[in-house]
Formats: C-alpha cells, structure tokens, sequence
C-alpha cells in the first residue's frame, strides 16, 4: 500500500532535520553544569572586588598641541639678521648688477628711453622733414634751445615778441632752419594771425638763405613738437595789492595765449603722428618750480604759472582719455646760473612806484624775500635744460615700455624736472601740510629779518623808495 503524501514529507523531515539534530544536541552540556561553571566564574570574579574605572577628573590633561610654524618672512627676517654681512653684500651686488642692466637696456631702447632706430632726423639728401614750433623765443635760455634743436635736424619755427627779435634770432641760426614770427603774449587778439603765419611758414622752402623761390612744391614739413616758453616771461615780484596792472599781461603771456594757439597747432600735431611709423606728437610747457610754493610777493607769478601747469595737465588726461598719439610734458625749471629771460618792452611790464601805503607796509618784508633770489643755492646750467627738452622732444621715438606695453598702458607725457632746487619745492609743496609749509617760510622770513638787521642793505632800501624795483627770478639775474 503506497504512502500518502504528508507521510512521506514527515519521513523525509525525520530523516533530514531531527535524526541530525538530535545527535547534535547529545554533544551539549546539560543545564545543572552550565549553571555550575557560571557559578565558578563569579567566583573568580568576585574574590579581588568588582572592578573599579578611574574617573575622568584624575586623568592628566593631554599636552598641548606643537605651536605653529613661523611665516616665511619672520624667517627670512630672523636669517637676514643672523647674516647680516652677506644680506649687504647681496644687495650691493643686486644694486649695481640692476644699474648696469638698466643702464644697458635704457641705451638699446628696451626700457622705452631709448631712441628707436630707423628714423633719422635729417633725410640723406639733408632735407628735414620735422619742424618743431618754439612759442617765447625772446630769452636766451629760448635761443639756445631753438639754436640746439636746428642743430639736432629739425626745422624751428620761433615766436618772439618784437621785429627786431626776428631777426636777430634768424640771423644767429647756422644754417637757415629757423624761420622767427612775430606774436606778442600780452595780445591774445594776435593770435589768429599768428596761426596763419605759422601754417604759412610750413610750406616755405628751408633752408630759408636758398636763392630762388622761397616756397617749395612738394611735400611740406611735418609739426611733431611744440614748446610753451611763455609761462617764464619775466615778471616782476610784487605785492598781491600792487599786481593789478600787471594781472592782465600776466594771466595773458601763461595762459591765454598758449591755450588760445592750442586749437590751431592740435590739428598738425596729430596729423603728422598719424602717419605710419611716425614718431607721437611731443607738447612741452616749461614752468618755475618754485611756483609750485606760494612764495610771498610772488602771488601774480605762482597763479599764472600754476594755471599754465593745471592747464596742459588736464590737457594730457584728456589726449590720454581720447587714445590720441600725443604727449604731453610739462617741465618745471629750478634755479640756473645765468640768466635766460631777456626782457622786452613788449612782453615785461615797466617797473612803477608801487602805491604809498604799499611801501611803507611790504618795503621791509620786500626786500627780505623778493631781492634774496637764490641766494647761495648751487645753480644749474642752462645746458641742462636744453638737453632735458631736447630728450623730451626726441620722446615720441621711444620705444613702450615691455611692462606697460604688456598692461596696456599708453605712455602720454608726465611732469619732469630740471635744474637746482627743482625737487626741494615740489617735496615742500606736495609732502608738507600747509601749516607746516606756512611755519617755514615765515621762519625763514624772520632768519632773513635777522640777518639783514646785522648788513642793512641800504642800496636796495634807497632804490625801493624811489621806486625803482627790482627783482631776481628763477635762473634769472635783474635786467
């Protein structure tokens, strides 16, 4: 008889599970021993006392942690100081290895001070194609750049104030590249015809002592600089109550004049700079730098030179502003050995009387300060000045800057300075707070009250009374 299914699944349970299972369980302890050794184990245990943990309170604190190193500098300090003998002479060497490098680069042109080559003044023929407008030739210091610019290659067109100036400076040049015009600074109506003369004197033919015809048919020069001489017509140091006669003239020789010409000459500068592989446009005006101070009795020169250099300032950061290829420098001269300024009747007012209160008040004070000049100072050579404005006017064939020229940035001019005590007033004006500025000179005014009690100058006391004054600029000497 055959088994039913739920039989043979028990038998097949039995056989699989219990009959392995029970064999395995015959291995184990019975209960009565596992009770036995869980007895004997706390036994053991408890004979030396349950144990006992240390509290976190009597644990000794951890140590601290390693401070952290010092900065690179610190160190690089610490080890300058404990070599201080090898730090100097690392940077000795650095010093003159730097010198030489730059003294080497700014020759090759590298640094951008250097005169790019390819570009000669005079052409091999020996035309000249690059003129250069000189505006207050009058002075001798604006001769002697005229005369060193024709001699460098350019052709100078010259202003003066009078005929006769004319053609003394036409007749100094050496060559005939000097073509003088005529414009009187205290006159700014004058200067429209001015600009007609000066357009009209780039197409004569140079040099002008050719025979035959004076203007030439082919290509005319081109302007590439022009120079503002007009703000260092002399005027005479006076108190700010008896300058009223003199304000107009003042005001017009410094600024108006050179800003009523700018418009006209701005046109020729730029065009002759946009040429391919032309040179940038030069514009430089000279200033006193002593200006830079406000220099008692000299309230009517410092406003009308400090105008002058505000002005052609502004005019550089406009150019700049509009990507124009023109630069624009102004140069700030210190005190120079000889005279450079040659009065004229036209551009140097005559010396009056000043009013009888005016005397009485600023006579003493007068000629402390006006007459004291430069005193001891070491002059500078009008020389120097003449190759400073002729490096200037050479500028435009620099090369840029590798630095600048990598940041984008536009070389458009700057202030420069020339001549003794240059820096001495642009340190005093722009470093000093005006308290302090104030406090010098009138302390160096009492030093001078002092000493002129001790010598009495009773000469320049006389000529002061009778009316008759005088006066000592910068470079300058009395007429």
């Amino acid at each position: 008889m055959s088994q039913s299914p739920l039989d043979e699944l028990s038998t097949l349970v039995e056989s699989h599970i219990l009959v392995p299972l029970s064999s395995s369980l015959s291995y184990l302890p019975s209960p009565e021993r596992v009770h036995d050794a869980l007895l004997d184990l706390w036994a053991s245990v408890s004979r030396f006392g349950p144990p006992v943990l240390p509290s976190l309170s009597s644990l000794p604190p951890p140590p601290p942690p390693p401070p952290p190193p010092p900065p690179v500098w610190e160190r690089a300090v610490d080890g300058a100081r404990e070599r201080k003998a090898v730090v100097a002479a690392a940077a000795v060497g650095l010093g003159l290895a730097g010198a030489w490098v730059f003294t080497k680069r700014r020759k090759s042109g590298v640094l951008g001070m250097g005169k790019k080559e390819g570009r000669p003044v005079v052409g091999k023929d020996g035309s000249r194609k690059e003129a250069v407008a000189i505006l207050g030739a009058d002075s001798a210091l604006g001769r002697a750049i005229a005369l060193d610019l024709e001699a460098r290659g350019f052709i100078v067109l010259a202003s003066v104030s009078t005929p006769a100036a004319a053609d003394a400076l036409e007749a100094a040049s050496q060559g005939g590249w000097i073509k003088a015009l005529v414009l009187d600074p205290i006159q700014p109506a004058d200067v429209p015809s001015f600009t007609r003369s000066l357009s009209g004197a780039l197409s004569l033919r140079f040099p002008l002592r050719l025979p035959g015809d004076p203007y030439q048919h082919s290509m005319p020069p081109s302007l590439v600089s022009l120079l503002n001489l007009l703000p260092l017509l002399p005027l005479p140091p006076l108190p700010l109550e008896a300058s009223a006669s003199h304000l107009s003239s003042a005001l017009s020789a410094a600024l108006l004049t050179p800003l009523s010409i700018l418009p006209a000459l701005l046109p020729l500068l730029r065009s002759a700079s946009s040429r391919p592989g032309a040179p940038a446009g030069i514009i430089v005006s000279l200033t006193e730098a002593r200006t830079a101070v406000p220099l008692p009795f000299f309230a009517l020169l410092c406003a009308a030179q400090q105008a002058s250099r505000t002005a052609f300032d502004a005019l550089r950061n406009e150019l700049s502003a509009a990507g124009d290829n023109l630069r624009v420098y102004t140069l700030e001269v210190g005190f120079l050995a000889s005279p450079h300024p040659i009065p004229s009747s036209s551009s140097t007012p005559a010396a009056t009387a000043w009013p009888a209160h005016v005397q009485g008040l600023y006579a003493p004070a007068f000629a402390r300060a006006a007459l004291t000049g430069g005193g001891g100072r070491k002059k500078g050579e009008v020389k120097a000045v003449v190759n400073k404005v002729a490096q200037l006017v050479l500028a435009g064939e620099e090369r840029p800057v590798w630095l600048a020229h990598a940041l984008g940035i536009r070389n458009m001019g700057g202030q420069e300075r020339v001549g003794a005590g240059a820096w001495t007033y642009v340190v005093f004006a722009r470093l000093l707070p005006p308290r302090a500025l104030d406090a010098l000179l009138s302390l160096r005014d009492r030093l001078l009250a002092r000493r002129a009690a001790r010598k009495p100058r009773r000469a320049e006391s006389e000529r002061l009374g009778q009316g008759e004054i005088g006066w000592v600029d910068v470079g300058r000497e009395e007429a």
